[in-house]
């Protein structure tokens, strides 16, 4: 018991440590390329070359943070650019239908040729829904902005990258009435 409970303590202390190489790097990547970075995806080839002593192979692997590997990357231009999308976010309500805007394949919910309601005729359930909807997707990439705070695969894993950026689109979605 006393051998699992040292084993258990010394393998959280090494997942520690670890992830304090990889802040050295990101550190060191920032001090020398803060305003562009070093480009996109290039954290894990190029941080051999910040490294304060020599990496094993398997580590290899990107800083467990998306704010940091992207001010890594991207630098603080792309940092404030992601850092701005998600605000926007947050921040946009609601997008307001014109009304004098012409029967097209791009504002069809005018349209009685698609057998739909103009949106003042739409049931206030349905309204409702969108912003239910709306308040979930916030809650969700709320939940992944903290997940962020902790790994990497949101940002540099082709599934986390899929899982982030459809639920921001779905969210943008959910703005746009029809």
């Amino acid at each position: 018991s006393y051998m699992m409970l040292s084993d258990l303590k010394l393998s959280f202390i090494k997942s520690i440590d670890d992830r304090l190489v990889y802040m050295k790097i990101a550190k060191n990547i920032i001090n020398e390329n803060g305003l562009f970075g070093i480009g996109s995806g290039q954290f894990v080839i190029e941080m051999k070359d910040y490294a304060n002593e020599a990496l094993l192979d398997w580590q290899f692997q990107p800083v467990h943070n998306i704010f940091i590997l992207i001010l890594s990357e991207l630098g603080m231009i792309g940092l404030s650019l992601f850092i701005w999308f998600a605000w926007k976010l947050f921040r946009v309500e609601h997008g307001e239908q014109k009304s004098n805007i012409e029967c097209s394949s791009w504002n069809n919910s005018k349209c009685d040729v698609y057998g739909k309601m103009p949106i003042e005729n739409v049931p206030r359930e349905t309204i409702n829904f969108k912003n239910n909807l709306s308040t979930t997707l916030k809650a969700v990439i709320a939940g992944l902005l903290v997940i962020s705070l902790f790994d990497h695969y949101l940002w540099d894993i082709q599934q986390g990258q899929f899982l982030l950026w459809t639920v921001f689109g779905y969210l943008v979605g959910s703005k746009i009435r029809n």
